[in-house]
């Protein structure tokens, strides 16, 4: 299953990561917008 949150915060991209992978998640964090694709960690 895969997870799509926003955050800014790098701190909290990473706990955001962390968690979802945690739980068999696939994680992916981007910006609001969606008009830039972010780099995956």
């Amino acid at each position: 299953m895969l997870t799509l949150d926003y955050a800014s915060n790098p701190a909290l991209v990473l706990q955001t990561y962390a968690r979802a992978r945690a739980a068999g998640l696939v994680p992916y964090v981007s910006v609001r917008n969606l008009d830039l694709l972010t780099p995956g960690r």
